[in-house]
């Protein structure tokens, strides 16, 4: 059989070439407004997104559920599955269409930057800024020392990330508040900005991208408390912004004593009958879960601190 040619019209080149075009012409098309469920679930399939949230169907589910909404099929409460179902057809393919959803392999990563980017734009009834393209960049594993189980982070910064850009980047993904001095150890040399202190090279004039795979290098948060990371550089990757993409258990409580003191803390929190264990509770202001890791959660607080530092 004959196999016709085809070929794209002017349109099309012109919406190749202009994702915001793309967006708009698709959602032109497709019954985003088709009832209030939909609405509902579309809005909130947004909010998740716009949040950094791995599955923004959790999202759907939980406000739906919330709002009242269950399975017209079921009557069950909605699940992951019934709320994808719900933004499927709607705004769902408007963002895969698009091609800004990533690798169908990795929906358990966080929401990419282009696509948390046009969910901001939708909710905000703003354009859509165009997708970004993704850069060299540095996978890392950063350790917290002496804490077990360990407190760990996998992330991937661009390789033009100086050790300055990395120390707020290492903050955000480890949970930490940026109170407290710093500083970095490479090769036997340590670079930081503290006062008072001699022979500290400038964090400014090294980058991420610099350092050989397999480099080691240690980061210094807080030294009277005296947290130790050990920075271990994986390999070469791309990404278009900051990410973390696994991890374990919660960062320790700022002011908690360093490890030993983390460690006596996490036993009194867990004996109600210890005689320290309201004042410990009263200090920590609310209940602490020390396996608590959300990786959507720190790619946000990174990308959030990359924004700022621009």
């Amino acid at each position: 059989m004959h196999r016709r040619q085809l070929r794209p019209t002017a349109t099309g080149r012109r919406l190749a070439d202009d994702p915001v075009g793309l967006w708009q012409h698709i959602a032109a098309r497709l019954p985003l407004g088709r009832g209030e469920a939909d609405r509902v679930a579309g809005l909130l399939w947004l909010i998740g997104i716009a949040a950094g949230r791995p599955h923004a169907e959790d999202v759907v589910a939980e406000g739906m559920n919330a709002l009242g909404w269950a399975s017209g099929e079921t009557g069950e409460p909605l699940d992951r599955s019934t709320a994808f179902l719900a933004v499927r057809d709607t705004v769902w393919t408007v963002f895969d269409r698009l091609g800004v959803l990533g690798r169908r392999r990795d929906r358990d990563q966080p929401p990419t930057p282009s696509a948390i980017a046009l969910a901001r734009a939708a909710l905000l009834h703003e354009e859509p800024p165009a997708p970004t393209r993704p850069v060299p960049a540095v996978e890392l594993t950063v350790t917290l020392r002496g804490v077990d189980p360990p407190v760990w982070r996998r992330i991937a910064v661009p390789e033009r990330t100086t050790l300055r850009e990395l120390h707020g980047l290492l903050q955000a993904a480890m949970g930490w508040q940026d109170t407290h001095l710093s500083m970095f150890e490479v090769d036997g040399r340590s670079y930081g900005d503290v006062e008072d202190m001699e022979d500290l090279g400038d964090p400014r004039a090294v980058t991420v991208g610099s350092l050989p795979d397999g480099t080691l290098l240690r980061y210094d948060y807080d030294f009277g408390d005296g947290w130790e990371h050990d920075i271990r550089i994986d390999g070469r990757t791309t990404a278009d912004a900051p990410v973390c993409s696994d991890g374990a258990r919660a960062c320790p409580p700022e002011d908690s004593g360093g490890p030993g003191g983390y460690a006596e803390m996490l036993e009194i929190v867990a004996d109600p009958r210890h005689p320290e264990h309201a004042d410990v509770a009263e200090w920590l202001g609310g209940p602490f879960d020390a396996e608590a890791f959300d990786a959507g959660r720190a790619t946000w607080r990174m990308r959030t601190r990359a924004s700022r530092s621009r």
